[in-house]
């Protein structure tokens, strides 16, 4: 359980592993998105575009 997975990594001095037990259980890890961008250096900003790029 991830509960008590948070609790022995705050004894053991494990934050990392606390952190990402945290954003896990919080529901916040998302992947951060990144512009795409085309053969000129310009961005994207259509899905349709972005997705046949």
């Amino acid at each position: 359980m991830l509960a008590t997975e948070a609790v022995e990594a705050t004894f053991q001095n494990r934050t990392y592993d606390l952190y990402s037990i945290t954003k896990t259980l919080a529901g916040k890890f998302a992947k951060p998105e990144r512009p795409v961008r085309d053969e000129i250096g310009g961005v994207i900003t259509d899905d349709e575009e972005q997705k046949k790029r």
